[in-house]
């Protein structure tokens, strides 16, 4: 029997049409029973009652289960008539909902940090598991032996992945059949190989919510070939070494001011990720790795910003879309262009410009760029004077 109850009361007077009544009701928790009862408090003969769920009559009384998120939708017709013009009458209708017990995760495996107040998630056995829409919660309890609900252990990271003999590398859902995954904003990193080739994943991937999430590690979504759009944390500081790698599906993403390193082949095969790649607006990044964006075919133009200080040796190679990149930064503008430091940078593009921070090029540095590149005209971006070098590709 449902133990938090709810009523009110609809009060009519006659009339020559029906009185609708609609009530809308919404689970916002998880699965709940509802139970909706309608008594007549009149004592008007003649009263006569449509009762309907989502478009289905029930009787006078009625019990389901919402699952969480999920609306229904109850309909009460009044169509009173009776010999006095006066007439008036109430009915009563009561709602209640079953008080659930806590949410068990028996497929999942927590272990205790050594803060004893937070917890990491280490294994997941979807053979327990009755679904492939999974959610980590963002507090747990330890209850007989069983993880469930509770406030005892904030969840903060999900484990690195290590090698098993005859089956490589894994991580917590690593090769897993899950099709989404909701991760909680308390978690602040995400270890290697943790949804390694879970290719059921698909569509966007919304990490947003995640706000003390700071890193991301080596192989973590590599071969997540379904995923297509990726939403990042403002909290982020590092994307580890093939963290997106091979994500084939890709065709955004959005990187935070706050991002200090993108690992080497972070980003790599990524080819349906097109258009302009921006990270001039991450204002706090110092390194790119080596191949973090190589086989991204389908970008056309890129930004570097001020920030860099290492770049590693074909980070954008075989982008071969990639016509235009602008540079703000002395490194990468003095070196990292240099073919003594770094000549396959852009190799096996398409370039035929490429627009420095006039301040740079009035600084008087050698650069490959001025020594291969004639100067046709300077470009205003963004408040930002740029000197444009075009005519001739990497």
């Amino acid at each position: 029997m449902p133990s938090d109850w709810t009523s009110m009361n609809l009060t009519f007077t006659e009339s020559a049409s029906p009185i609708t009544v609609t009530i809308n009701i919404q689970n916002r928790s998880t699965d709940r029973e509802i139970a909706v009862s309608l008594t007549d408090s009149t004592n008007i003969s003649n009263v006569a009652v449509t009762r309907e769920c989502d478009g289905t009559s029930i009787n006078a009384s009625d019990s389901r289960n919402i699952p969480g998120g999920e609306t229904i939708t109850y309909t009460f017709e009044l169509n009173v008539q009776s010999q006095n013009s006066s007439a008036n009458g109430a009915f009563n209708l009561t709602i209640g909902l079953e008080t659930p017990g806590p949410q068990t995760y028996e497929y999942f495996t927590f272990e205790v940090n050594e803060d004893g107040k937070t917890v990491t998630l280490t294994d997941y056995d979807p053979s327990l598991s009755d679904s492939t829409d999974i959610t980590i919660p963002a507090t747990v309890d330890l209850v007989d032996g069983v993880w469930q609900d509770g406030s005892t252990y904030i969840v903060t990271a999900l484990a690195n992945g290590s090698y098993m003999t005859g089956t490589g590398w894994a991580g917590v859902f690593t090769n897993s059949e899950i099709t989404s995954i909701d991760l909680p904003s308390t978690l602040q990193s995400i270890g290697s190989y943790a949804f390694y080739d879970c290719s059921g994943l698909i569509g966007e991937l919304n990490l947003g919510e995640c706000t003390s999430l700071t890193s991301i590690g080596f192989s973590a979504f590599w071969y997540c070939s379904g995923l297509t759009d990726i939403s990042l944390p403002s909290s982020l500081k590092a994307i580890g070494s093939s963290a997106f790698c091979n994500c084939s599906g890709l065709t955004s993403i959005s990187l935070p001011s706050s991002l200090k390193a993108i690992g080497s082949d972070a980003f790599a095969g990524c080819s349906k990720l097109t258009g302009e790649l921006n990270l001039g607006e991450c204002t706090s990044l110092t390194s790119i790795g080596g191949d973090a964006f190589e086989r991204c075919r389908g970008l056309t133009s890129i930004s570097l910003p001020s920030s860099l200080t290492d770049i590693g040796s074909n980070a954008f190679d075989s982008c071969s879309s990639l016509t235009e990149v602008i540079i703000d930064s002395e490194y990468v503008y003095t070196n990292a262009t240099s073919t003594s430091a770094c000549g396959d940078l852009f190799n096996n593009t398409s370039i035929t410009t490429v627009k420095v921070l006039t301040s740079l090029v009035e600084a008087g540095e050698n650069s490959y760029i001025t020594t291969n590149f004639p100067s046709v005209t300077t470009e205003a971006i963004d408040g930002k004077n740029y000197t444009v070098y075009s005519n001739k590709a990497f």
